[in-house]
């Protein structure tokens, strides 16, 4: 009799224990079910997030730029019609002790000035070299400090970044940032306003950050050259090192004056200046 009880007990705790767990099963798939439409969501607005950001991104915004940059390069003093036509020739993310005295020993046997938009983490390695460029008389800007792309930054964060060089800049230089290239040429009217230095861009990018090629490097900025033009380049790769004299050469013989950008662009003080290439493809620098 105790065996039948027993035996009647399990038959009946066998319906509920399935019941148990067929309701655990259900509730666990409508936990991950509801989980992925929560993180499904959440991607969603951060995509959206990220696409508000790269509509504001000045780049996709290219004949504007443009327009804007020519219409202050019609108003500069140094473009004379009588002048020589004039490009800049900037190099970024240096200064590197291994390459940097060698471009600085080219541009000074050439007799010709450079803009330099250092990182901070680099200047503050090797100021004796940001130094002998400025004494040179080249043109030193900030690149930042170890090149985060500000677009990113939260506003104290851009700000503390910038202060940072600006610190180098003052204690070494005796002078504060007096123009700024932001990291991958991304920027927006947030940081513009905030930073309060002119962003400099560029009109020919000489690719050297991806072809490593001191051939294909000339080739580039000599097919895309033009009067008022920037041209990046990078004093960090010995290949742009070693292009540097005939890219000079060629540029000369061509008619054209090496300034630095301040002097092509002849500054009055205008707090942004801009110049792209494509807005299709967003130069890296």
């Amino acid at each position: 009799m105790k065996d039948r009880r027993n035996q009647l007990k399990k038959e009946i705790n066998l319906p509920f224990i399935i019941s148990v767990i067929v309701l655990v099963t259900v509730l666990l798939t409508l936990s991950i079910i509801l989980g992925h439409a929560i993180t499904s969501k959440e991607q969603k607005r951060e995509k959206l997030a990220t696409e508000q950001k790269i509509k504001e991104h000045p780049l996709k915004k290219t004949q504007l730029v443009l327009d804007q940059a020519n219409e202050h390069l019609k108003k500069a003093k140094v473009h004379d019609p009588k002048a020589k036509p004039r490009v800049a020739l900037t190099f970024d993310d240096g200064p590197s002790p291994k390459t940097t005295p060698e471009l600085l020993k080219i541009l000074k046997e050439k007799k010709v000035n450079a803009t330099f938009f250092v990182l901070g983490a680099n200047f503050e390695k090797n100021p004796e070299i940001v130094k002998q460029a400025k004494k040179d008389g080249n043109e030193i800007g900030s690149h930042s400090f170890n090149h985060k792309n500000f677009v990113y930054l939260s506003t104290e964060q851009a700000v503390a970044d910038h202060n940072r060089v600006n610190e180098l800049f003052k204690s070494n230089l005796n002078m504060d940032i007096p123009i700024f290239r932001p990291p991958y040429g991304s920027t927006n009217k947030r940081i513009l306003s905030t930073l309060k230095v002119p962003n400099i861009m560029w009109s020919v990018d000489s690719l050297d950050w991806k072809s490593k090629n001191s051939q294909m490097i000339q080739q580039t900025v000599k097919q895309n050259v033009k009067p008022g033009s920037i041209v990046l380049m990078h004093d960090i790769y010995p290949t742009t090192v070693a292009s540097v004299g005939i890219v000079i050469d060629s540029l000369q013989e061509s008619g054209y004056e090496i300034v630095t950008v301040s002097e092509l662009l002849s500054y009055d003080g205008e707090t942004a200046l801009y110049f792209s290439q494509s807005d299709k493809q967003q130069p890296k620098s």
